[in-house]
């Protein structure tokens, strides 16, 4: 990668995580992607697959093994989460991936379907889903996740350094460390 574009992109990580890009993060993340590979999307999949403990793999299907439903609804992109969920093992586990899509031409990344663009439509997505709102578990790790977690019965964020870095969490959260946690939240739950 060029280093004007290196740099460029590292602004665009950086202003998301500051909060800097709001509603125009979309059109840079795109912007940047754009002309890309579908084969990068595998090698990063591969990547952050790896670094999902062994621990949270055996948490995610043993939730699925007792008959809890698991759907991921991001406003990234789908394509990136299920392969993630593939390299790691664990796409079986979920019925649904919910997001964004990329749209391919000839092979390399063109242009997005925005199909849930707003932490608003992460929510109407999981409404749509069928889920009672007092049985449903939310785990969240940003803030496009708080209208989800409001909304919950059980509302969970996953921040591996503490409360201090999930401070824009709503107070209701109970905040964990590492999704192999999760089973010990919904025993406290009853389920």
């Amino acid at each position: 990668m060029p280093p004007a574009r290196r740099l460029y992109s590292r602004w665009v990580a950086y202003g998301d995580r500051r909060g800097w890009l709001a509603s125009s993060f979309k059109s840079r993340y795109l912007q940047l992607l754009k002309g890309t590979g579908s084969e990068l999307i595998e090698r990063v999949a591969e990547g952050l697959a790896e670094r999902i403990s062994p621990e949270a793999r055996a948490a995610i299907a043993a939730l699925r093994a007792k008959g809890h439903r698991l759907i991921v609804v991001s406003c990234g992109t789908s394509d990136l989460s299920e392969r993630i969920l593939s390299a790691s093992g664990l796409r079986e586990c979920f019925e649904a991936v919910l997001g964004n899509r990329f749209v391919f031409t000839r092979g390399a990344i063109a242009g997005m379907d925005m199909d849930v663009p707003t932490a608003k439509a992460k929510l109407e997505a999981i409404r749509s889903a069928g889920l009672v709102r007092e049985s449903t578990v939310a785990v969240g790790d940003g803030p496009t996740d708080i209208p989800l977690l409001k909304w919950a019965g059980i509302p969970v964020v996953v921040a591996p350094k503490g409360r201090r870095a999930a401070r824009w969490a709503p107070k209701s959260c109970s905040i964990i460390a590492s999704l192999s946690q999760l089973p010990d939240i919904l025993e406290r739950h009853g389920g």
